[in-house]
């Protein structure tokens, strides 16, 4: 089996990765470091009343250890007198230095005199205090280190586990928590406040290795294992929120093998991965946002209202948390859920770490795909210009000899007596100029492989803290899919299957990804610090679709057809953001937040190209010739390059204030601006012939023909004859358009949290205010529409929202809440250009009469926390949405149609249940050892309509519908769940997840058009790790064990289940739409830690 294509750039780069790693890997495996020099020497020394300067270098000479100092630091009027036999260099040097204001540490042997800082004016102080204990037996841990990092202080544990530090300065730190025996852990975002006590408790883990420590390098500086967000901050974090939110930390993240957000976002509670969209609560994607560092995602997509989460490598995210209930604070344009994606942070720590994967996909590894010559950069996710048009190419509907009246009304042929011989050329040679890589070709797949790098680092600038963090990571894939495609079948008198349009398609893609992210924090002091963050992935895919079959409603009855559709999308999203956190006042009572921030996301498609090849006898075998002429309609795309250009550009920025008032009360408000604008340039350029002159080998009766293997026989530079009796080229006025896409959301919020019932009873609540200016302008008159589109429109909100919550007691909490929020159409769905989607033979326009939906939201929830990492929660919820925006489709019996409009009443409720337990509750020793994380969702929805008259377009109201019906885009029910084998002694971590979907609706149906569902398809993940070294661990794993097929099918019967066998009047019989499956995947690699 051959794993390495000879035509891919770079195959050989994961072999010298491994290389690369296997000959770093001997700086990692350092011994333990060892004890302070001048602990352990000791020396005999006398002297009386001398300069300070000569007393340190006596201290040298004994010792032979190197002393260095600043002159500036040291009084040379300060005399000093000491004699002690045998005292150790330590305690010569604290005896010597005593109230000189100087201190001393070592630094790789060299002992380092500095000048101590003075002592802080009096203020208000904190306090730190908690238990350490053992994490599995849950006995206190007695001796056990805690420094505050960026300070000196620290303390460790008494007989009861408890420890307590005094005299902290309010602000936020980091706690180090470390024992012999046990995984030191770093402890994050600790708060601590004037006057009051900070309790953080911890149960630590014990380590593979005999002993483990913090090493503290230059300035405080950690050199050891950086610790991300774990399941107990996690928890901590959903404890502590005044709303109903849930999560999954870095921890969980590690202990799979999940390559991009869309993965790792499956593990949410209530939360599924379509297609790379995500949906919450069962709700189309549309209903649901994404705050990425606190600034909402760029749209990934030309045509819909989201964000793709493969964009985003799962290696750079430390958490992703998921807002379920209303908030003034939280933007308001949802109704499923917020999902907020944090990328990993900085750290006071210095660590460089690789990471290195090889993987094998059933079906696709090895094995044989089809592909072309592309451009040189593919391998790094952009086209290199290859598939551009030329330089100086005419503007869309300029091409030379194609204006209105020269072309017929068929859209495909010419009026040759119109054109001018200098037109005929001008288009001849233009035409030759155009991408013409036609021929399909085949390959090996070779083995996928991805590999990352994290660099962490900290410096002292003066008094000022910096901590950097660098990450850089790259994906290569091949897949393979075999799908069965069945837009249309029916069942005749007699009971036998008409395919009127069926299809075998075979979809090769290869993906290049790369990732960059560079966050940077200076901690100017404890109560201020600025932080910047900046992420830049780039995403190349290219897709070589060929579908072979019949098409006996649109191709005429021409017989066995191939359709070959060769597409590279290139897709890039840059986004910085500059943020400031202040603690103020002498109290430290007032907190100002603020946040600036800049995105640019695009999508580019360069020289897409559809070739069509049809047969004349129905043999699957036979050689076929190019579809020409008036064989096509307007709306075809065959033969023909699409080039489209889509560019978004986001400022945001942010400002939150609070004020607390004693330890309960606090009162919020901010402000939000969003400025967004986004240019999109589609271009279909038709390449046809005119029938009555073609060469002798186009035509259908006599003469040679082609394949898509010599495709280029005919589509061909040469066949662009400046006679005109060859190739032309001209712009599809139907498929072509630009658009312009303007909005500005200004908002502004008013937030209280309080008391009610002494401290068992809270409300948090208030009001937010949104506004949206929205313009949308198309420069061109298109065909499909009388008049151009000018959408100019404002609209303004005021949004309420309360959320309760009540400690029965200590370990369980009641949450109810209310609140407004909003669903505004995308753009794109505003906008009447036809979109037509070779894929599923699908024409897709907006509708600009779209209204923004309005949602009213209630939440009710029980949590039971039986320790700081463990919890269990119910909870239901319902939705009322006015408005809903969903997509419909129609057909005039040849053609389907997809366009958008306004539900009038749309209900959404469910059931959700979220568990986080150990099982060490089992009366079985080994159970300690294993942990489970499980959600489930329970859901249902339902749209009534007044009357039931369903949109064949938009504002017209003709064919026959359902008065009452599933919500599109909503599936029944959501299951994911994890069990977790970690034994510390070993260093072995094993996970087997599990996530599957309830049935969704795809697309509602008519009285004569079926409703598409998407059948439940069930997903089991295995993961092993294991720990082999403290600097190198082992993965193994496979995705997708059951690799059981995505299903859809149409419900002829209407009874929401899949019958094939069950006939309806018409006669018609449920059958598959669409089915593939996307192969098992099975991986091997190592990481690497410096």
């Amino acid at each position: 089996m051959m794993l390495f294509s000879t035509k891919t750039p770079l195959t050989q780069l994961p072999n010298l990765l491994l290389f690369l790693g296997l000959c770093l890997l001997p700086l990692g495996l350092q011994a333990s470091p060892t004890p302070d020099p001048q602990e352990d020497i000791f020396i005999s020394i006398h002297f009386t009343s001398i300069p300070l300067p000569r007393a340190l270098d006596e201290i040298s000479k004994k010792s032979g250890l190197s002393i260095t100092y600043n002159d500036a630091d040291l009084n040379k009027n300060t005399r000093v007198t000491f004699g002690q036999d045998h005292v150790s260099v330590a305690d010569a040097l604290r005896q010597v230095l005593k109230g000189t204001g100087l201190g001393y540490r070592d630094f790789k042997g060299i002992i380092v005199i500095y000048k101590l800082p003075p002592p802080p004016r009096a203020e208000a102080k904190g306090t730190v205090q908690g238990i350490l204990s053992d994490g599995q037996s849950g006995e206190p841990l007695i001796g056990a280190s805690v420094r505050v990092l960026g300070t000196s202080l620290g303390g460790s544990t008494d007989v009861n586990g408890h420890y307590e530090i005094k005299d902290v300065t309010p602000g936020i730190y980091q706690l180090a928590v470390s024992y012999i025996g046990y995984e030191t852990s770093v402890l994050r975002d600790v708060h601590v406040q004037a006057g009051q006590v900070t309790q953080i408790d911890h149960k630590l883990s014990t380590s593979k290795t005999e002993l483990q420590s913090i090493e503290i390098i230059g300035n405080g500086v950690l050199s050891g294992n950086v610790v991300e967000t774990n399941e107990s901050a996690m928890v901590s974090s959903i404890r502590q929120s005044p709303i109903i939110i849930t999560g999954i930390s870095a921890q969980q993240i590690n202990r799979s093998i999940d390559q991009d957000a869309g993965e790792v976002a499956r593990r949410l509670p209530g939360v599924s991965v379509l297609n790379n969209f995500v949906n919450i609560r069962g709700m189309h994607e549309r209903y649901n946002l994404t705050i990425l560092n606190d600034m909402i995602a760029p749209s990934s997509e030309t045509d819909r209202r989201a964000f793709s989460y493969d964009l985003l490598p799962s290696n750079m995210i430390d958490k992703m948390t998921v807002y379920r209930s209303p908030a003034p604070d939280l933007l308001a344009d949802w109704a499923g859920g917020v999902i907020k994606v944090e990328t990993k942070n900085t750290a006071i720590a210095r660590q460089f770490e690789v990471n290195l994967s090889g993987w094998v996909r059933d079906q696709s590894t090895g094995k044989d795909y089809y592909t072309y010559d592309g451009g040189g950069s593919d391998w790094l996710g952009k086209d290199d210009g290859t598939r551009a048009l030329p330089e100086g190419f005419p503007a869309i509907f300029q091409i030379p000899g194609t204006s209105p009246e020269q072309v017929n009304a068929d859209g495909r042929t010419r009026k040759l007596m119109l054109i001018s011989s200098e037109e005929l050329a001008a288009n001849a040679q233009w035409g030759k100029k155009l991408y013409s890589r036609w021929n399909l070709q085949r390959d090996k797949a070779p083995l996928d492989y991805r590999a990352g790098v994290n660099y962490y680092d900290s410096w002292m600038l003066g008094k000022m803290r910096l901590n950097n963090l660098t990450s850089i990571n790259t994906t290569q894939t091949t897949q393979i899919i075999n799908q069965n495609f069945y837009p249309s079948r029916y069942y005749d008198e007699k009971g036998e299957l008409i395919d009127a349009r069926s299809y075998e398609d075979t979809i090769s893609r290869k993906s290049a990804r790369w990732g960059l992210l560079q966050n940077l924090r200076l901690r100017i002091n404890p109560n201020h610090s600025l932080e910047l963050k900046g992420i830049f992935n780039q995403l190349g895919s290219d897709e070589t679709y060929v579908r072979d079959g019949f098409n006996y409603v649109n191709d005429l009855d021409l017989g066995y057809s191939t359709k070959v559709f060769y597409t590279y999308r290139s897709r890039s999203i840059l986004s910085a953001q500059l943020a400031g956190n202040h603690t103020l006042g002498k109290k430290h009572d007032h907190q100002l937040n603020w946040s600036g921030g800049y995105s640019v996301s695009k999508d580019e498609l360069p020289g897409q190209r559809m070739l069509y090849l049809q047969g004349s006898n129905g043999e699957k075998d036979e050689k076929r010739s190019l579809l020409v002429g008036n064989q096509l309609g307007a709306f075809s795309i065959a033969n023909s390059l699409y080039y489209s250009d889509s560019h978004e550009e986001n400022f945001t920025g942010f400002l939150d204030y609070e004020k607390k008032f004693g330890k309960d009360i606090s009162v919020k408000v901010g402000a939000f601006d969003e400025k967004k604008t986004r240019d999109i340039d589609g271009r279909l350029i038709n390449i046809s012939t005119d029938p009555d002159q073609l060469p002798r080998y186009l035509t259908t009766a006599e003469g040679e023909r082609v394949d898509q293997f010599d495709a280029e026989r005919v589509l061909n530079p040469d066949n662009f004859r400046e006679g005109g009796n060859g190739l032309f080229i001209f712009d599809n006025n139907y498929l072509s358009g630009q658009y312009r896409f303007t909005g500005n959301i200004v908002a502004g919020y008013v937030a209280v949290n309080l008391p009610i019932i002494s401290k068992r009873l809270s409300a948090y609540g208030g009001v937010r205010y949104e506004r949206q200016d929205l313009e949308i302008m198309t420069p061109y008159i298109l065909r499909l529409r009388a008049d151009s589109t000018v959408v100019d429109r404002t609209a303004s909100y005021w949004l309420p929202s309360i959320n309760l919550k009540y400690n029965i007691r200590e370990h369980v909490v009641v949450r109810a809440a209310f609140g407004q929020t909003i669903n505004r159409p995308n753009y794109r769905e505003m906008v009447p250009i036809a979109v037509n989607d070779p894929r599923l033979e699908l024409l897709q326009s907006g509708n600009s009469q779209l209204v923004d939906a309005r949602i009213d939201n209630y939440d009710l929830r029980v949590e039971w926390y039986a320790s700081e990492s463990e919890f269990i929660s119910v909870g239901v919820f319902y939705k009322r949405i006015e408005n809903a925006i969903e997509p419909y489709i129609s057909t005039d019996g040849k053609n389907e149609q997809m366009f958008f409009s306004n539900t009038p009443q749309a209900n959404v409720r469910g059931v959700e249940l979220e568990i986080r337990q150990g099982l060490n509750f089992l009366p079985v020793r080994w159970a300690r050892y294993f942990s489970t994380i499980a959600n489930l969702a329970l859901l249902d929805s339902k749209v009534e309509f007044a009357d039931s008259l369903f949109p064949t377009q938009p504002g017209n109201f003709r064919d026959s519908r359902p008065k009452e019906r599933q919500l599109e885009g909503t599936a029944k029910y959501v299951i994911n769940a994890g069990l977790y084998f970690e034994h510390p002694e070993w260093g072995t971590k094993i996970s087997l997840l599990y996530n599957v979907l309830g049935q969704r609706l795809v697309y509602a149906g008519t009285s004569t058009f079926p409703a598409t569902y998407e059948m439940p398809r069930h997903v089991l993940d295995l993961t092993y790790r294991q720990k082999l070294t403290k600097q190198l661990e082992f993965r193994a794993g496979v995705q997708d064990i059951l690799n059981q097929p995505r299903k859809l099918y149409r419900d002829y019967d209407r009874d929401e289940k899949y019958n094939p066998d069950r006939w309806t009047k018409l006669p018609y019989k449920d059958y598959t739409f669409q089915r593939y499956k996307p192969g098992s995947y099975w991986m091997l690699g190592i990481n690497l830690t410096f």
